[in-house]
Parts: structure tokens; C-alpha cells; sequence
């Protein structure tokens, strides 16, 4: 057993101006799917598993599915509660060493949301905005 919050919410305000709250719950009485939703200016965007959809207000329609060449056994039929994410960074870990080319994900842009994730936490624990 992993213990973990059961719920999270916050704002976090950017220096353009753009604001955004979040709400997060993970105590569902189901076998609930990993849902994301994030409702934008111009469209939606909502994850649902391992499928992806923007839908904007013009009418337009852009869908991520699952690939299933890219897909991580965890055995024991266990879910795979995180899609393909992790694999194909391991994958591009192991390309970048093979061909000498830049991580999708580069460290300093890993540290990014880091930094904003321990910062919700402070926050939390000192009731106080936290800038950075």
C-alpha cells in the first residue's frame, strides 16, 4: 500500500496572467479510468485512459488513442493506470544515448514542474502563495 492524498486543489497564477484551478480526487467507489479534463478558453481537452481529445469551439477535433505497438505489460493483470508515458521516455532515454540527439523531456524542463509541484505542497503547509 502506497499512502497518498485522497484529493488536491489549488490556483496557480502565471506571470501572463493565466490563471488555473485544479481540482484532483483519487477515492472512487469503481475501477474508475485515470481522467483528465482541461477546460480552456478555446476547447476542451480530456484524457480518458490512454485516449486523448482536444475538442475546440470551432468545430474541430484532434484524437490521441492508444498505439498498441506501444504498449508496457505490468503483469499479474495489473492496469496500466499511466498509458505509455513512461516507456516511450525510457525509449527516448535509450535513443539519445544511441545517437547523441536531446531528450524530449530534458531535465530542466522536467525541474519546471517539479519546482511547481513542491511549491503547491508549501503552500499547503504554510497556507500562504508561494511564488516562483
Amino acid at each position: 500500500m502506497i499512502e497518498v492524498e485522497d484529493c488536491a486543489e489549488g490556483v496557480i497564477k502565471y506571470r501572463s496572467g493565466v490563471v488555473t484551478a485544479f481540482h484532483t480526487i483519487n477515492y472512487y467507489s469503481y475501477d474508475a479510468p485515470v481522467t483528465i479534463e482541461l477546460h480552456c478558453e478555446n476547447g476542451l481537452a480530456k484524457m480518458v485512459a490512454d485516449r486523448g481529445v482536444v475538442s475546440l469551439k470551432d468545430g474541430r477535433e484532434f484524437v490521441a488513442d492508444n498505439n498498441p505497438n506501444e504498449t508496457f505489460d505490468y503483469g499479474n493483470g495489473a492496469k496500466g493506470y499511466w498509458g505509455v508515458s513512461h516507456v516511450k521516455q525510457i525509449n527516448n532515454f535509450y535513443e539519445s544515448l544511441n545517437d547523441h540527439s536531446q531528450l524530449h523531456i530534458t531535465g530542466e524542463e522536467a525541474m519546471k514542474t517539479q519546482k511547481m509541484i513542491c511549491a503547491i505542497y508549501e503552500s499547503g503547509k504554510k497556507k500562504e502563495r508561494i511564488y516562483l
